[in-house]
């Protein structure tokens, strides 16, 4: 690889060099990880809080047979290369589910493995992009030794195969009723309706000619109805009480009255 680097051979890309070149003595080691939208978080890590991320899942090779391998996670490690690459391996405890030594049953409806035994202890490392998330459960039936194994589908998560691009040959070959999805623009299957409301009210005369009306006349018609009504306020101030008035002359009638009868008796 390093020979194809040099020669400048498009074979030898930067990931592939990266690979080749090795990864770095120093390694980095984590307590929880998020692959694929899935986080996972280490035994110990659990093992101080009410939650369960560490069971994992996966699918590999046992004497020529592919089995399930179920686990917890141990440690998330993670391996630097040049050029800004890095490998994340999961670090795993592997349950023994043999299945000629019977610590695996299953009814079809839940699967319990035995959590006492272990195995491959030497081959712990998987890729993270491999594993996949399970919760393991207390079999009540079986004893503290066995553990239901449950799957979940994680919300927010969507699995959408992937299809990828071939051949016009190719797709001659295959399933005619499979299509490629299609969405036009726009919509030309929608039905457009228009209601006309017929009982529209008329605010415009039909059966005679307009009246035209001089603007500046209803101008001054206005200011001059403002102006006699600011009078008629302001004089409505200076009127007196028309009352008070009569009253008062009832008043002096009578003290003219009341001094001609005095003077009257002074005399006699």
């Amino acid at each position: 690889m390093k020979i194809l680097r040099h020669q400048g051979s498009l074979e030898a890309t930067d990931e592939l060099y990266s690979l080749a070149s090795g990864p770095d003595r120093r390694v980095s080691l984590y307590h929880s990880c998020v692959v694929n939208g899935i986080r996972f978080h280490t035994k110990d890590r659990d093992d101080r809080h009410t939650t369960q991320n560490s069971g994992v899942l996966v699918l590999g090779d046992h004497y020529e047979d592919m089995i399930d391998f179920y686990g917890v996670l141990l440690n998330v490690v993670v391996l630097d290369y040049i050029f800004n690459n890095q490998v994340v391996l999961f670090k795993c405890e592997w349950f023994d589910t043999d299945p000629n030594k019977k610590r695996l049953q299953d009814d079809g409806v839940l699967r319990c493995i035995n959590v006492d035994n272990k195995w491959y202890e030497e081959d712990p490392y998987v890729l993270a992009s491999q594993a996949q998330q399970i919760f393991y459960v207390n079999d009540p039936k079986l004893g503290s030794s066995w553990k239901v194994v449950q799957k979940v589908l994680h919300r927010h998560i969507f699995d959408v195969p992937e299809q990828t691009t071939t051949n016009d040959s190719e797709n001659d070959n295959e399933d005619p009723t499979i299509e490629e999805a299609y969405q036009e623009n726009d919509s030309t299957d929608i039905v457009w309706s228009v209601n006309q409301d017929c009982n529209v009210l008329q605010y415009q005369r039909a059966d005679g000619d307009p009246s035209y009306i001089d603007i500046e006349n209803v101008v001054d018609h206005g200011r001059r109805f403002e102006n006699d009504d600011l009078t008629a306020f302001i004089n409505d101030q200076d009127e007196e009480d028309e009352t008070l008035v009569d009253y008062c002359s009832e008043d002096n009638e009578n003290s003219d009255e009341e001094d001609h009868d005095s003077d009257s008796d002074s005399d006699s």
